[in-house]
């Protein structure tokens, strides 16, 4: 599926019961949102960075997880985004950085380093960004997404004219 080795990974964890997103702010800036995510250090995987990442930023031990987009991300080089099937834990800020569930919308906000990469995330996985069903991090089992409201919220997202 992907065939450069990313230099950067980012994670995609969605509430089970919102369809929010799990978002980490820059340690100098809170209102400056993304996804957890960084670099892959020497000798490692980007799989092995992913789980180390997520949890060195919020406290989330990843359980399991897929490869979902690559593209460039800015001087960076690529970078690869996986979606989160299953986690464990509760997040909290580590790091010096903000971290909480936020709309996709928050995202792709002006003041967001990242808002052009989330938008071609988002806009790459259309309606898919809320899979049918996910590992609660609670129970432990797969259960379907209850909210429809965040599910109609991201179409009417994606059916919006780039820019807009």
């Amino acid at each position: 599926m992907f065939h450069e080795t990313p230099f950067t990974i980012v994670a995609l964890l969605v509430h089970p019961s919102d369809g929010t997103l799990l978002s980490v702010s820059r340690k100098t800036d809170h209102d400056d949102l993304g996804l957890p995510g960084g670099k892959i250090e020497p000798g490692e995987t980007p799989e092995q960075a992913l789980v180390r990442e997520v949890f060195e930023e919020t406290g989330v031990r990843i359980l399991a997880f897929e490869p979902c987009f690559q593209r460039p991300c800015g001087p960076l080089g690529p970078s690869r985004c996986y979606r989160v099937l299953a986690w464990e834990g509760i997040p909290f800020a580590k790091e010096n950085a903000w971290v909480g569930w936020v709309t996709p919308e928050r995202l792709l906000e002006d003041r967001n380093s990242f808002k052009d990469y989330n938008r071609a995330l988002f806009d790459y996985l259309g309606p898919a960004l809320l899979p049918a069903t996910i590992q609660t991090p609670v129970q432990g089992t797969f259960r379907p997404l209850i909210e429809a409201h965040a599910r109609e919220a991201l179409v009417k997202l994606w059916q919006r004219p780039n820019g807009a």
